[in-house]
C-alpha cells in the first residue's frame, strides 16, 4: 500500500469517548470511501463509528483508563479498489487529559 497525506487531527471528548476527526490531504481525497484503523493500545475503537465522507475521517475511541493517551493513529484509507497507509501523530491535547 501506498501512503496518504493528512492534516492536524481533531479530538474532543464525547460521553466518555475520544472523538478523531482527520481531514486527508490532497488530490482526489474526496474518492475516499473507508477506514480501516489498526488496534491501539490503550483504547478500544468503535468501529461502527467510523465514518468516512468528503476527504475527512471520524471515528470513536474509549480509553481503557485515565491515563490512556493517544499518541498515533496507524490505518488503511481506501480509495476504490486501492489501499493507502495512514499515520498521523497525535499531540497531547486537554481533550485528552481530561477523560
Amino acid at each position: 500500500a501506498r501512503n496518504t497525506v493528512a492534516g492536524a487531527p481533531v479530538l474532543r471528548t464525547e460521553d466518555g469517548q475520544l472523538v478523531v476527526t482527520i481531514p486527508l490531504d490532497g488530490p482526489g481525497v474526496s474518492g475516499a470511501t473507508d477506514f480501516f484503523p489498526e488496534p491501539q493500545e490503550a483504547f478500544v475503537i468503535d468501529h461502527k463509528s467510523i465514518a468516512v465522507a468528503e476527504g475527512t475521517i471520524t471515528l470513536r475511541l474509549t480509553p481503557y483508563d485515565s491515563a490512556a493517551r493517544l499518541k498515533q493513529l496507524n490505518g488503511l484509507v481506501v480509495y476504490g479498489k486501492q489501499g493507502y497507509r495512514l499515520s498521523v501523530y497525535i499531540r497531547d491535547t486537554p481533550e485528552q487529559i481530561s477523560h
